[in-house]
């Protein structure tokens, strides 16, 4: 029970950073899903800081943030075929308690034999920060964990 009681302290003292990012290829379509999970107050310092704009995301949707939450995961998330960046498009983004939900999507991926994915979300924030990707393709899913030491996955197309 004394064990119980310590590691929640530990975790209020503690906590543990993590981006969850999921996926999903969809071949016939030829696009890319992309949805991140972050946490809301981080990326709000995350935005101070990079850009120097104090912003709410817990407050209606307000473009001018839309724009700076774009801004901020183009330049910390990429996505690489063949040696290029593709070009993200913004879909739009949602609170689920929390965390705010960024939706986004990549058109025109033909035949690619792999993917490079460079997660850096919230990396120049928090030290112990890990970024989970989950990448579908089908009923496949890989699973892949990065920190600031391995920043980038390739992940194999079938």
């Amino acid at each position: 029970m004394i064990f119980l009681v310590l590691t929640f302290i530990a975790n209020i003292l503690h906590p543990f950073h993590m981006c969850v990012t999921e996926i999903h290829y969809k071949k016939e379509k030829q696009t890319m899903e992309i949805s991140h999970r972050i946490f809301a107050d981080d990326l709000e310092e995350a935005i101070e800081k990079k850009f120097g704009k104090k912003c709410d995301l817990f407050q209606p949707q307000s473009a001018e943030i839309d724009g700076y939450v774009q801004k901020y995961i183009d330049e910390t998330f990429q996505v690489s075929l063949d040696g290029k960046t593709l070009e993200t498009k913004f879909i739009g983004k949602e609170l689920d308690k929390d965390a705010l939900m960024v939706y986004m999507e990549i058109d025109g991926i033909a035949k690619p034999k792999s993917i490079k994915i460079s997660d850096r979300i919230l990396f120049e924030l928090l030290k112990d920060q890990t970024n989970l990707i989950h990448f579908h393709q089908g009923k496949n899913v890989i699973s892949k964990k990065l920190n600031a030491r391995a920043s980038e996955a390739t992940f194999p197309i079938n």
